[in-house]
């Protein structure tokens, strides 16, 4: 049941370009005025990937790793070094012996330093050996993986290499995008916290620290409980959804899933007075979940809901997500109602929101999938308008000139269609004049022009547009310019999506154009941030901002 669970997740992760668990700080936790009793964080991923290489030529040794990462105890391929260290392991040099005597042995043996390590783990509580790629592939009775340490600065993207060792002992550089077979790698537990406390529920949203309540020593005994007792247990999935009101209360309650013996949550009455199965969704019933499930941003501060009627509903529930709150009830329509704004939201914030019938019987519909929209000044289906532009000093004598006549600023956007992503120009030829200005007017001070652009409206158009801005300086075909092609539309989450063909457009010889900016639905009206004042352009000399209002 929790595997069928985790599931509807890692599908929603598949199409959103993020992770839903956000990265953890990785610090230092060894004071530097501190004695030299423990390892830095760094020192102690080596001493371990290197030790634990050394390990894997015993297949016993990976035999046992195997099927404690298997045990995916926070739904991930990976276990906590502390939680396995005092295991015994039949080994074919040392016999019987915990795992961690045996790297201690097997460091000793190899003239590793190690006498640190105990007091580094003491201190780092969520120390992780995962099985990060290929696990599915892995036979450890004949393949010996590499193990990686992962050092603290370390960034995805970066092409940073970084060390492996193998079970020889050898100790190689090698970067992410170069691997291609399962591997070990020691780093710390993104989904425990430092103190060994599960920071992520068994629905996927993050604790608040003040709130955690569950050690992972606990969540791997429910684990290991669950895995030996799965045979036995028929029920269907179910998806937990929580009410705002009772979230803390409930999430107190919610230690008892991990009690040994208890494969749920207990059917009593909790200390909200509620019984832990009124939280839950019903689960098989007849009644099927809302179609065309459809969000949008509607007008300032506001997100639409739509949705089709469902046969034999007389209610809807709407369920709204937002950072690391969870999924909770946000309002209760009657069967006329296909539709629900959300009001008084925050400007740039995203907010994911699901909706479920109800019937007379009190059945409830599964949830839609979530689907994700940002909340905006703007309102939707009104024109952009560029507010007032400010060119600097420098840049106002490169792109205009002591010889040149007016100032005359034009403009080319671009963005896409939907359905069918089609990468749309706005003018549909040539480029559109915001108008001519006096050089006195521009120079060094915000000019205004309140020229109107295309209608903006979410339900056809991509989140995000591309803008550029060029000076005109005469006739002529001599310069081609080019729009990016990436645009933000809606799948579940709002993704990148990139497209072809790209916009084009020519220009003469002598005009300066002044790079290219991305705007977005959601951005502040003053720019990309709440503190910015206005959108920074990209001129070959000098500074340029352009502001938009509606």
């Amino acid at each position: 049941m929790k595997r069928k669970l985790l599931g509807v997740f890692l599908l929603l992760i598949i199409f959103s370009a993020c992770q839903k668990y956000p990265e953890i700080p990785e610090t230092d936790m060894i004071s530097n005025s501190a004695p030299e009793k423990a390892f830095t964080l760094n020192q102690t991923h080596d001493a371990l990937a290197r030790v634990l290489a050394l390990s894997l030529t015993d297949r016993n040794v990976r035999l046992f790793l195997h099927a404690e990462i298997g045990k995916q105890f926070t739904s991930d391929f990976d276990i906590l070094y502390d939680l396995i260290k005092d295991k015994e392991i039949i080994t074919e040099k040392y016999g019987t012996v915990s795992f961690s005597g045996l790297l201690k042995n097997i460091a000793s043996g190899a003239g590793i330093e190690f006498s640190m390590f105990d007091e580094s783990v003491l201190r780092y509580r969520n120390l992780q050996i995962s099985s990060p790629v290929y696990y599915s592939n892995w036979d450890p009775h004949d393949f010996i993986p590499m193990v990686i340490s992962l050092p603290e600065e370390y960034h995805e993207g970066e092409k940073m290499a970084v060390k492996a060792y193998d079970s020889d002992g050898h100790e190689m550089m090698v970067l992410e995008e170069e691997l291609n077979s399962p591997i070990l790698l020691i780093r710390q537990a993104e989904r425990v916290d430092a103190d060994g406390m599960m920071r992520v529920d068994p629905d996927g949203f993050v604790i608040p620290e003040e709130e955690r309540r569950v050690s992972a020593a606990e969540a791997y005994a429910f684990s290991e409980f669950y895995l030996k007792s799965a045979s036995s247990v028929p029920e269907e999935p179910v998806i937990q959804v929580l009410d705002n009101d009772k979230f803390h209360d409930a999430l107190a309650a919610r230690r008892l899933m991990y009690a040994p013996g208890k494969t749920k949550p207990v059917n009593s009455t909790n200390s909200t007075g509620i019984p832990p199965g009124s939280m839950l969704k019903s689960a098989t019933t007849a009644l099927a979940a809302p179609d065309n499930f459809t969000v949008h941003p509607a007008g300032p501060y506001t997100i639409q809901l739509n949705w089709f009627q469902v046969a034999e509903a007389v209610s809807y529930e709407i369920f709204r997500q937002y950072q690391t709150d969870p999924n909770y009830l946000i309002a209760t329509v009657d069967e006329t109602q296909i539709n629900y704004f959300d009001q008084n939201l925050s400007i740039g914030e995203h907010y994911t929101y699901s909706v479920r019938a109800v019937d007379a019987a009190g059945n409830r519909s599964p949830l839609t999938d979530g689907k994700e929209s940002y909340a905006s000044w703007r309102t939707n289906g009104r024109r952009d308008m560029i507010d007032r532009i400010f060119i600097d000093a420098d840049c106002w004598k490169w792109c205009c000139g002591l010889f040149d006549g007016k100032i005359e600023l034009q403009y080319k956007t671009s963005y896409l269609q939907l359905p069918g992503n089609t990468n749309v120009a706005y003018p549909g030829s040539g480029v559109i004049s915001i108008g001519q200005k006096t050089k006195d007017q521009q120079r060094n001070k915000w000019c205004y022009y309140n020229h109107y652009m295309f209608p903006w409206d979410v339900r056809y158009n991509s989140y995000s547009y591309r803008f550029k801005m060029i000076e005109d300086d005469g006739d002529g075909n001599g310069t081609k310019i080019k729009l990016g092609v990436t645009f933000k539309v809606q799948v579940l989450k709002i993704v990148d999506i990139s497209v072809s063909p790209g916009i084009e457009f020519t220009i003469a010889d002598k005009d300066e154009e002044f790079g290219e900016i991305i705007i977005q639905y959601w951005e502040w009206r003053g720019g990309p941030k709440s503190y910015t004042d206005g959108y920074n352009l990209e001129p070959n000399k000098g500074k340029t901002r352009i502001y938009l209002k509606q």
